[in-house]
């Protein structure tokens, strides 16, 4: 995993992590979006051509965006850019040892995914940057947002296999509805898990209490060792 000082996407998650899964889906874990929210609007994927575009706007621009200290700002102005190429795909920015990574994002829209690899697989080699496609998983942290304060420390979570997905319940110190809750709930697992594996890899998700955990619930920072240990990852 690789260290890093700060990620800064809460923004970006504020929309799409809250309204991702319900207490309870089964399904596909494909987003639901709000009537409001954004949603590709390109009946074919972006053109190489247009992906070209990005990509030399981005390393015209690489330096500047880089010396940027307001992190939010930067991650707006690429953002706009890659609007442009499919509507919903973000950039996210963090900040690593050497360098600075741009993280190319779906923003947890899974019909997104083939159009962020797209634009990954076409990425050039940019002096002081490092590219990823999709959220990274991370050290747990506390996420505060809109009032609520998680600790991953302090919850808990069952997990059990069905079929090609894993389920999963959260048990929360203080929990009494995932509305109450909001957001903050899915920038947690995002935290832990990645983006892509939390789409692809986790199905029905259910949230209680802290004192609702039985004795066999793991610590929620053991959560993605679950996840490897039922669907061991590609080598």
């Amino acid at each position: 995993m690789r260290w890093r000082v700060a990620l800064v996407a809460v923004a970006a998650w504020l929309v799409a992590a809250g309204c991702r899964k319900s207490q309870r889906q089964l399904a596909e874990p494909v987003a639901a979006q709000p009537a409001s929210a954004p949603t590709s609007t390109r009946a074919t994927p972006p053109s190489e051509a247009d992906i070209a575009t990005f990509w030399a706007w981005f390393q015209k621009n690489a330096a500047a965006l880089r010396a940027d200290q307001n992190l939010r700002r930067t991650m707006g102005t690429i953002s706009d850019e890659l609007e442009k190429l499919d509507a919903g795909v973000i950039a996210e920015i963090g900040e690593l040892r050497e360098s600075r990574e741009l993280v190319i994002s779906a923003d947890g829209k899974r019909a997104l995914f083939p159009a962020v690899q797209q634009i990954y697989s076409a990425r050039p080699q940019v002096p002081g940057w490092t590219i990823v496609a999709f959220r990274q998983r991370a050290k747990p942290m506390v996420i505060e947002m809109n009032g609520k304060r998680l600790d991953p420390k302090s919850m808990k979570v069952v997990a059990a296999r069905d079929g090609d997905k894993l389920d999963i319940e959260v048990f929360v110190p203080g929990f009494t509805t995932l509305e109450d809750l909001g957001a903050a709930s899915f920038v947690v697992l995002d935290h832990l898990l990645g983006e892509y594996d939390m789409e692809t890899k986790i199905g029905g998700i259910e949230w209680a209490a802290i004192e609702k955990a039985p004795a066999s619930a793991h610590p929620l920072a053991e959560l993605p060792a679950l996840l490897d240990k039922t669907f061991p990852p590609k080598r």
